[in-house]
């Protein structure tokens, strides 16, 4: 077994035998067993160097022969059924070690150095794809032998054949275990079957990534299209158009057949465009093309084929709820962004196409305009408010509101996330929706992060200090912030400058901050788990991340963005999107809380469906230290 090899290099079961099967020496103290080996060697294990004695259903033990000379032959193996077969001495702990092995949730598989098998675990033959227990044991073989020195200790994923030939999704590591002088004594494979993740994987992918309601890309694919193109150095055209008038028809007869009219208008696009164009929902009423030409014509060109589109009438009602057809005109307006003159990230192309369609709705729409430096997207207001962000953090005009996250199972405080608002000196309080954005464009956002971090690890150490104890206060970190090179070097010292619990502090980063670098993104994971804190991913769904990563990541909390909890009673979609991301996390071992609740019913089906935490305007609003501690003492 495993642990009797790694703790004292001998073996539990030791036969030695002449080559007819007769027994010469052995320590097996079971006569039954000993004569099903030797029987077995007779008449099937020649030309085998794996033997598994099995009676009816049950695996005895597994066996291996480890050399053939002078006419003998030892056998040293392993009976699995047994436990703590050692000295007293030893026994309680090599019972341990067993249990653990055993009743560990994945397979594992053990060699010595020669790659003999002299271990397996009993969920590896209970959970074995197929009936041939050999083929599991080969093919545990060959996976240690196709790993490479560097690759020990890596995680993979293999597509292999299950039962009935059905594709299994498997996740493994090879690893090795070095004896006192460095030499490899044993090798190791644990695995475990990630079929159903993938599954919940692909279903999470295409909700977040489509919009269910014309099933075209939603913003987020839309925005991951873009990417990919900007990182294959592809030159393209990004065009957003908007429906004119739009909100008259919901008004006028209601969303549910706006929502058939913007169908209709997917459909009739979808019908006129090649397959090498990206087509997607970006907005209420307003879709996004992505093409690959870059020439003015050929894009006006293009346009006209859409405006198309649009000159036949579209069919308010259809004949429905028994009333007469009602049929009107809809026109568009367009804002285009040309990849190779508006060079920049995806989102400052996105945000050019948006800066040009608001010009061309700013004219009274049915335009096109097209994307170019002498659109003024900056007001003489954001101007101002530029230079007032910058004398803010000069002048720490910044300070932090604390709203409450409730456990809902024990019904008890158990944190608080940091919110930054700015108190200007003359406009009085400014909405972070106001400035953040604009933060974050002028690339200052990673002076409020530390801002926030600094302020928020005091006022939990002062926090402690008056007896508030066992009070998680979870800080936000930017991508921006999160990617920078010394930024957990900032971190760490930060930390260390209080005098907190650890385990109190949590902080919280964005999907866009952990996929893209995700290897880098686990070590700085690791480093921030070293110091004790905890970790979150914030707005999870409305971005796509890996579970190949995610379940790698040392994290202890999802957290459900809002967009999602806002509509969880009222469209069965949203409910859905909830309901697989906290199946999700707990199936990764994560706690979930849901952020953005405000109304009753949203608290008791979020309770229901077994979420963990809540945090909302139900339960409380943002509200300054002082009051955050008058609001737990009342909570008590």
């Amino acid at each position: 077994m495993f642990e009797l090899t790694m703790i004292n290099k001998k073996y539990e079961i030791f036969i030695k035998m002449k080559e007819d099967g007769t027994i010469i020496e052995e320590n097996l103290n079971d006569k039954n067993l000993l004569n099903l080996i030797s029987n077995f060697w007779k008449k099937n294990s020649k030309d085998k160097k794996i033997i598994i004695i099995k009676e009816q259903t049950r695996v005895l033990g597994l066996f291996y022969i480890k050399n053939l000379k002078e006419n003998y032959i030892e056998v040293y193996g392993t009976n699995i059924e047994r436990r703590g077969i050692l000295s007293e001495k030893s026994g309680d702990v090599i019972s341990i070690f067993d249990q653990l092995f055993n009743n560990l949730n994945m397979g594992i598989i053990v060699t010595d150095s020669e790659k003999n098998v002299i271990g397996i675990n009993k969920y590896a033959l209970k959970n074995n794809y197929s009936d041939n227990k050999e083929r599991l044991l080969l093919d545990g073989i060959k996976d240690i032998n196709e790993y490479g020195e560097s690759d020990f200790g890596k995680w993979r994923e293999k597509i292999i054949k299950g039962e009935n030939n059905k594709a299994k999704n498997e996740l493994y590591i090879i690893g090795i275990i070095k004896d006192e002088y460095g030499d490899i004594q044993n090798y190791y494979k644990i695995y475990s079957d990630i079929t159903q993740i993938k599954k919940e994987e692909k279903k999470l992918s295409y909700i977040t990534e489509h919009d269910l309601l014309t099933g075209l890309l939603n913003r987020n694919g839309f925005l991951n299209e873009i990417n990919i193109k900007r990182l294959l150095k592809e030159e393209f055209t990004l065009i957003l158009l908007d429906i004119d008038g739009f909100k008259r028809i919901n008004d006028s007869v209601g969303n549910s057949i706006g929502d058939k009219v913007l169908r209709d208008i997917s459909d009739r696009i979808d019908r006129v465009i090649d397959e090498d164009i990206t087509f997607g929902r970006t907005g209420g009423n307003e879709f996004g093309l992505l093409i690959k030409s870059n020439n003015e014509k050929e894009v006006v060109d293009f346009l006209n084929t859409i405006k198309n589109c649009f000159e036949e009438k579209f069919d308010l009602l259809n004949g429905a709820y028994g009333k007469d057809s009602e049929k009107i005109f809809l026109t568009i307006s367009v804002g285009v962004s040309i990849s190779k003159k508006d060079n920049g990230t995806s989102l400052i192309l996105l945000r050019n196409a948006q800066s040009a369609l608001r010009e061309a709705k700013r004219y009274g729409g049915n335009k096109i305009i097209f994307y170019n430096k002498n659109i003024k997207t900056y007001t003489i207001e954001k101007i101002s408010m530029e230079t007032d962000i910058k004398l803010a953090i000069q002048n720490d005009e910044f300070i932090l509101y604390y709203q409450p996250q409730i456990d809902i199972k024990n019904n008890k405080i158990i944190g608080a996330e940091a919110l930054v608002r700015w108190q200007h000196p003359e406009k009085g309080m400014i909405s972070p929706g106001i400035f953040i954005p604009l933060a974050e464009e002028l690339k200052l956002i990673k002076d409020i992060d530390r801002i926030v971090m600094r302020k928020g690890l005091k006022d939990l150490e002062e926090l402690n200090k008056k007896g508030y104890k066992n009070i998680v206060i979870s800080i936000n970190l930017s991508p921006e912030y999160f990617e920078e090179e010394n930024s957990i070097d900032e971190i760490f010292q930060e930390v260390n400058s209080v005098k907190v619990d650890t385990s109190d502090i949590k902080f919280e980063i964005t999907e866009r901050s952990a996929m893209g670098k995700e290897e880098e993104t686990i070590v700085k994971m690791e480093r921030i788990k070293e110091m004790g804190c905890k970790l979150a991913i914030d707005d999870f769904g409305t971005g796509y991340s890996s579970l190949r990563y995610l379940e790698q990541f040392p994290l202890d909390t999802l957290k459900v963005d809002m967009s999602f909890v806002k509509n969880i009673t009222t469209k069965e979609n949203s409910k859905k999107i909830v309901d697989v991301i906290i199946a999700l996390g707990h199936t990764l071992g994560f706690n979930v809380i849901a952020e953005g609740a405000e109304e009753k019913e949203q608290v008791e089906l979020l309770k229901k469906m077994g979420c963990d935490e809540i945090q909302g305007y139900y339960f409380a609003k943002p509200m300054p230290k002082a009051e955050f501690m008058n609001f737990i003492d009342n909570w008590r």
